[in-house]
């Protein structure tokens, strides 16, 4: 499933220019126009995607042709994007622009695909209904050569922000996957996780003043109920939110990634002393944890009084205009892409070149900061948060193959060969055998 959300205040940067010929668009009299990337597919931070502009008006159906990886602009329908994608990317595209078929901004859209859809493996963006049209007129009479740079601001610590929230099953694949690229980058990377949360405007017009189960601070923050019908709501959500971060407060940033992990394993399906075990099983003093989040509320009552370390959760919140979780802002630029490897577990060997927010993080590094590990390649699986180098293994898998082949490949032969060997050897017996016998059928009549 994908989905068209609208996400206003987030500004894009990322420009579609017009190479050859370099023609002026009307719309930014410019040789370029703005484009939204796609939250989903592969987006190849530093670097350029250019190639060949061809227009295909309708790609929800598979595409009979070849495209020898030309950048396909078509429009957008009723279809779903990431359908589109697949079909251009199916048929060689190497890039997809939708043009927008609504008068609104493009910059106030988020186009995100469901996890567990279909991967595309080709950048796909979206332009103005404007822009668009330009495009198909020129392309009537003239060749157009497009390309497009995907940048990211650089510095020599990369700042990463995660928005999440502590009963989103999501959220976890994330620091699941990452977690142990994250240990080989402490101090080279600073990591500020962000609990998304809501508040009640109900509540706010009587001053927060009443209680709501899926509320904590007289409704300033709330979240959504977990569970529906189930015993959890949103007030033990914020409630673990703020737990996770005072560990974070109280603890370097291992710590609280390893209780994030566990959490994942353990908590979900059973709550019942959960992050008590946690804690205690990795050293964690509960005691202080417990006094973090008591004195972070500005009086005794944790139903009504303002809570300080959610106050400035919420601020965060409204700086980045978030409202979409699991997402990732790196260098305080919004990542766009797969944030996570689609159906991974461990016993998934992948190529570490294929983990794309891996790539983008590592391109948010001037040159002479870039870790050792952003020049990592070859094959790997996770296992309790270790990354294993698989590529040997595989080597000697592919040779194991190869000799396997090798030796089924002369079996083959041997037996061809034995087989010719037997055939003749038959033709050769039964020939002298006829011969006998035609010799003795002429012999008879002389006998007589």
């Amino acid at each position: 499933m994908l989905f068209l959300i609208s996400l206003i205040g987030i500004v894009y940067s990322t420009q579609l220019t017009l190479v050859e010929p370099s023609l002026t668009v009307p719309s930014t009299k410019k040789d370029s126009m703005p484009v939204n990337v796609a939250d989903f597919g592969y987006v190849p931070y530093g670097k350029t995607v250019s190639g060949n502009l061809t227009y295909i008006e309708n790609t929800c159906n598979p595409l009979n042709i070849t495209l020898n990886t030309t950048v396909v602009l078509t429009m957008g329908s009723s279809c779903k994007f990431l359908a589109q994608a697949m079909n251009v990317q199916s048929a060689g595209a190497k890039m997809l622009i939708i043009i927008y078929n609504h008068e609104e901004d493009i910059s106030n859209f988020l186009l995100i695909a469901e996890y567990g859809s279909d991967q595309s493996f080709i950048p796909t963006m979206m332009i103005n209904k404007v822009d668009g049209e330009f495009l198909i007129e020129e392309l009537k009479s003239i060749p157009i050569y497009v390309s497009v740079t995907f940048e990211l601001k650089q510095q020599e610590i990369v700042d990463l922000q995660y928005f999440l929230s502590s009963f989103d099953l999501f959220s976890y694949l994330f620091l699941d996957e990452f977690h142990p690229f994250a240990k080989q980058m402490i101090g080279q990377i600073t990591f500020d996780p962000i609990y998304i949360q809501f508040y009640c405007k109900e509540c706010e017009k009587t001053g927060y003043k009443a209680t709501n189960q899926n509320c904590i601070s007289g409704g300033r923050y709330c979240a959504q109920d977990p569970d529906s019908d189930g015993p959890l709501t949103g007030r033990d959500v914020i409630l673990e939110d703020l737990r996770q971060l005072c560990i974070l407060q109280k603890n370097d940033l291992l710590i609280w990634w390893n209780y994030m992990i566990l959490f994942n394993k353990m908590c979900f399906n059973n709550q019942q002393d959960c992050q008590s075990k946690i804690m205690n099983s990795i050293s964690i003093n509960e005691t202080i944890i417990n006094e973090c989040m008591t004195s972070s509320f500005i009086g005794n009552n944790t139903l009504l009084d303002d809570n300080t370390i959610l106050k400035e959760q919420r601020y965060k919140i409204m700086k980045n205009h978030q409202v979409y979780w699991p997402s990732l802002y790196i260098n305080g630029e919004f990542y766009k892409g797969d944030l996570y490897l689609n159906n991974a577990d461990e016993n998934t060997v992948f190529n570490v070149e294929d983990f794309a927010v891996l790539e983008a993080i590592c391109d948010g590094f001037l040159d002479d900061s870039r870790p050792d590990l952003c020049n990592t390649t070859g094959f790997f699986s996770i296992k309790d948060g270790e990354l294993k180098d698989q590529t040997s293994s595989l080597i000697i898998i592919l040779i194991w193959v190869g000799i396997s082949m090798l030796i089924l490949f002369f079996m083959l032969i041997s037996f061809l060969f034995i087989r010719r060997m037997m055939l003749k050897k038959v033709r050769d017996d039964v020939g002298s055998q006829v011969d006998n016998y035609l010799k003795n059928y002429y012999k008879m009549p002389e006998a007589q």
